[in-house]
């Protein structure tokens, strides 16, 4: 297995084990919206584990951050991470506008700021 295949599907391992069910919602995906599905299943999971499992708010704040740079920039150059070099190897992924990406991980830091303190 080539390494950026093994890496990515690291992610997709955690992914999974976290949401088991989403191995049988893949089943009725075509090859190319499984690959979409996971690497979009594997993003809000590394999101979410941030968000709710880094018990230091400086730590998931640099975290988020770098995210929401990776997730604007992704789409026009090189993803940087495995889960961002799968998603944005997809043409739809890659037409979203880059505000939207931006949204999604500011969405998450004001759940971690909203939410971490009682979680936590």
């Amino acid at each position: 297995m080539p390494p950026e295949i093994a890496a990515f599907a690291s992610f997709e391992r955690k992914w999974l084990e976290a949401n088991p069910e989403q191995a049988t919602v893949a089943v009725f995906l075509a090859p190319g919206e499984r690959r979409r599905a996971s690497a979009f299943g594997s993003l809000v999971h590394e999101l979410e584990q941030t968000t709710f499992g880094v018990r230091e708010p400086q730590v998931a704040a640099v975290k988020l951050n770098w995210w929401r740079q990776e997730l604007i920039s992704a789409p026009g150059g090189t993803p940087r991470h495995p889960i961002a070099r799968e998603l944005f190897d997809d043409e739809r992924a890659r037409s979203i506008d880059q505000t939207l990406w931006s949204i999604i991980s500011q969405d998450w830091y004001r759940s971690k700021a909203v939410w971490g303190a009682k979680v936590n």
